[in-house]
């Protein structure tokens, strides 16, 4: 679960790189974003029980993809992480947004979820965290999906996955279909 980052008078520290001081304008600034263990169940019902505190989730990954550059895809300890090859962070936004909690900048969010899903950044940003894992697989999805549905894939995930199993497959269609 994420956990408030921000002090009582809304300052947090900046995102990645940015070692700034920010403040947090009438909402509560969110960090470590396990989203791998969260974006299916806990999230989707946090849009219902919780819209506010999703609103206040979703306006701190925007600011962190405007602070670092790239949406992060598993935001923990203030910076991005190497974690993860599926997008969970564009769709637990997509999510929330689709069910009527839009009290945030849309269109930047929405610029970084593409940057995420069409771009790849330099291979020290890659290293970094920065960027979505195994785009390149991912962009060659058809002929991934049938090289995985024989099996040909099952190698097993590394932090530069290269070949990527049936597990990945059914993880990214979900993300998928929310973009």
């Amino acid at each position: 679960m994420p956990r408030i980052a921000s002090d009582v008078d809304g300052s947090y520290q900046g995102f990645a790189q940015d070692t700034l001081i920010h403040k947090a304008d009438g909402f509560d600034y969110y960090d470590d974003f396990s989203m791998w263990d969260t974006y299916r169940a806990l999230h989707p019902l946090m849009t219902i029980l919780e819209p506010k505190r999703t609103l206040d989730m979703v306006k701190s990954l925007v600011l962190k993809a405007q602070q670092g550059g790239w949406m992060p895809i598993f935001p923990a300890w203030g910076s991005y992480t190497a974690a993860m090859i599926g997008d969970h962070v564009s769709t637990m936004i997509s999510d929330a947004y689709m069910k009527g909690i839009t009290g945030f900048d849309a269109e930047t969010a929405y610029k970084y979820m593409r940057q995420n899903a069409f771009d790849s950044p330099p291979e020290k940003d890659y290293k970094d965290g920065k960027g979505r894992r195994a785009l390149k697989v991912i962009c060659n999805m058809d002929i991934f999906l049938l090289k995985t549905a024989y099996g040909m894939l099952f190698t097993g995930m590394n932090r530069y996955p290269e070949r990527l199993n049936m597990l990945s497959t059914i993880m990214l269609s979900l993300d998928l279909q929310r973009l």
